[in-house]
């Protein structure tokens, strides 16, 4: 699975991660409107991963 990154022109720190580059649909209004206009950083490819969180449940 690719996961596109972009971070926020409005709020320093912010980054958003969505499923298909420059796709923002899923996004709800609200968020993008407090986001602000995306810049693109990167592509990762996570297949194969182990996400972080599930190294702490147990």
């Amino acid at each position: 699975m690719l996961c596109s990154i972009y971070k926020s022109t409005k709020k320093d720190g912010a980054y958003l991660y969505i499923a298909k580059k420059d796709d923002f649909t899923p996004v709800p209004d609200a968020l993008m409107e407090m986001f602000g206009r995306p810049q693109f950083v990167m592509v990762v490819n996570l297949a194969g991963r182990t996400l972080a969180w599930w190294m702490w449940r147990k």
